[in-house]
């Protein structure tokens, strides 16, 4: 899956989870997290957490795409959940 995001100036975090409002459990997912700015990768994750993926990069203003994959690209991930917060 691949998503559009616009990023202030600052760090960007992304990560994964596998139910939903509980940002520590991962079951049931393995996931691979790619940053890409201007169609370029900057940063990529696999296993912060167990199956969870993790990213922190520093951002400018600019649109960014967040890349969730499962690890190996072996397949659709049944469900995951994501979250992006500014820190």
């Amino acid at each position: 899956d691949y998503f559009e995001v616009w990023s202030p100036t600052g760090a960007m975090n992304v990560f994964t989870y596998g139910v939903y409002s509980q940002p520590s459990n991962c079951a049931g997912i393995d996931t691979v997290l790619t940053i890409y700015s201007n169609g370029v990768p900057i940063a990529t994750n696999d296993d912060a957490n167990d199956g969870c993926s993790e990213l922190t990069v520093p951002a400018s203003p600019s649109p960014y795409v967040v890349r969730v994959q499962r690890y190996a690209d072996s397949g659709v991930i049944p469900t995951y959940f994501m979250d992006i917060t500014r820190q």
